[in-house]
């Protein structure tokens, strides 16, 4: 008797794989975003010292450390909520807290009672770059490209800024942690978020800023526009 080992194979290297899934956590399906069900949502409430909190909605795309929410009544703030289980070390949360403080963006942080860790910081203007309408309004490959290229321009920009003011480069400027602020004429500027791997700006004695971290700056320029660019 002849057998097709095919869905088997198939439900075996299925079965395979769902341990990868699970460790830790379960997970559910949210709004097409992997999400862990004992993070903290819209409407949970925490103290940050002696003042009560109130999460508003969950903004953007889930990030790999943790999810940012906005604050209800204070519009110029989000929380970022780290994932329970994500793995995250205190040494992680203190150095993007450290790294916060130095771009003068930090607002507080605290640990729940349910053993969540949650990080205020400054709102930052802006819409990923295919959210913008410079991006959405361009039809040709020309078009495409023309923005792509500016928005390569004000991330190096961005991050030349922080290199001179702040001695830190933010080295993780995919498209995701990248906000571009735009006006009828197009691109306008860049900001960052999620500082967790900022690296130390390299100075020379006179205070100009070496060759490598003029590299790390350019490497930041091109990284947010990798992808984008075969859409």
């Amino acid at each position: 008797m002849l057998f097709n080992f095919r869905p088997m194979l198939a439900v075996t290297m299925l079965a395979g794989l769902i341990p990868l899934a699970v460790m830790g956590a379960p997970l559910s399906q949210v709004d097409g975003d992997i999400v862990r069900r004992d993070d903290l949502k819209a409407g949970d409430k925490f103290h940050v010292g002696e003042t009560e909190h109130t999460l508003g909605a969950r903004l953007g795309t889930t990030g790999s450390t943790g999810l940012v929410h906005s604050v209800e009544g204070h519009p110029n703030v989000v929380a970022k909520v780290f994932h329970k289980d994500g793995g995250v070390t205190p040494l992680d949360r203190n150095k993007e807290i450290a790294n916060l403080k130095t771009v003068e963006e930090y607002h507080g942080h605290t640990e729940t009672e349910g053993g969540h860790h949650v990080v205020l910081a400054t709102k930052k203007p802006g819409t990923h770059i295919t959210d913008t309408n410079a991006w959405k309004n361009a039809g040709t490959a020309a078009e495409k490209k023309a923005v792509l290229a500016k928005a390569q321009q004000l991330t190096d920009e961005r991050n030349t800024h922080h290199a001179n003011t702040h001695n830190l480069v933010h080295t993780d400027t995919h498209h995701g942690n990248v906000l571009f602020h735009e006006t009828d004429a197009g691109l306008h500027s860049a900001h960052f978020v999620d500082w967790g791997n900022a690296k130390p700006a390299e100075k020379d004695s006179k205070g100009a800023l070496k060759q490598s971290t003029k590299d790390l700056i350019a490497k930041g320029g091109k990284k947010v526009i990798r992808g984008v660019s075969r859409r």
